[in-house]
């Protein structure tokens, strides 16, 4: 299915056809009817440039870590041992302050 939206309804409402398409990507992340990846590819724009438009909305992306095997990752514990992270770079976690 193909939606069309006229050049005349972008130009009332002052946005282009790619923030439109960031728009819909989001709203559709945030109502859980999009995963990150699929959310993103219809955006068309990177990974990171997207998950940096969540985190400037304080839309917090959430990691099902089940679906990856975090459990074998070596872990580096601070000194004072208020963060813990990979020893790889994984940027799409982060640390979440409860």
């Amino acid at each position: 299915m193909s939606v069309l939206i006229s050049d005349d309804i972008l130009q009332a409402a002052q946005i282009s056809e790619t923030e439109l398409k960031r728009e819909i990507a989001i709203l559709l992340f945030q109502k859980n009817k999009r995963g990150l990846t699929q959310a993103q590819e219809l955006a068309e724009t990177p990974m990171v440039d997207f998950q940096q438009e969540l985190a400037n909305r304080g839309i917090h992306v959430s990691v099902d870590t089940n679906k990856f095997p975090l459990r074998n990752l070596p872990l580096h514990i601070s000194p004072d041992f208020d963060e813990v992270t990979p020893e790889y770079d994984i940027p799409f976690l982060a640390k979440v302050n409860s």
